[in-house]
């Protein structure tokens, strides 16, 4: 199984992955190769770093599954990694652009359930959240620029949820994954 975590910058899609993993131990992540900086020690855990030229040869190559430029710096998944990912025997957990969502879903279509969760929460919420982790205001404005379209593509996904509080979130997700495996 293969599941998508998308939202607004801010809305706690990573810790909502990695609480996931922590209670699941069949739960892997799938990082995403980004060529942003880290903001801090634990980016590494969700984020495989390099930079903006690596990325664009890998993206000439024909190397990255997919990719999008999210608030000038690349984000996506090499594919030589995923092909791995996928064929370990673990249920994959991906935070990805909401555009990234879509080209997921027809990559994996009958070849591994997938289920996408799109987070939300109130905009106050995400400002705060940016902020406790250091987002200058330039770059807060950048991102809350891209609510609005975010929120555009959330018809999209399979689940819905604002993210107001982390260990509803997650019991969310486990009904739904439950629900998903029992109708395999």
């Amino acid at each position: 199984m293969f599941i998508i975590m998308a939202g607004p910058s801010g809305v706690g899609k990573n810790t909502v992955i990695i609480e996931l993993i922590k209670r699941n131990k069949n739960f892997a992540l799938h990082k995403t190769m980004t060529s942003r900086t880290p903001r801090n020690e634990d980016d590494k855990k969700v984020y495989d770093f390099v930079s903006k030229e690596e990325f664009e040869r890998k993206i000439a190559n024909g190397e990255m599954l997919e990719f999008e430029d999210v608030h000038g710096n690349w984000y996506g998944s090499d594919k030589e990694l995923f092909l791995k990912s996928i064929n370990s025997g673990k249920t994959l957990l991906k935070d990805i652009d909401v555009k990234g969502q879509i080209t997921y879903k027809k990559l994996l279509s009958g070849i591994t359930p997938v289920l996408s969760v799109f987070l939300n929460a109130p905009k106050e919420k995400l400002v705060e959240r940016l902020k406790g982790r250091g987002e200058s205001l330039e770059s807060i404005q950048k991102r809350m620029e891209r609510v609005d379209m975010e929120l555009g593509f959330s018809k999209n996904f399979d689940l819905v949820i604002e993210n107001v509080s982390l260990d509803e979130t997650v019991k969310i997700i486990e009904k739904q994954i439950e629900k998903m495996e029992k109708n395999k």
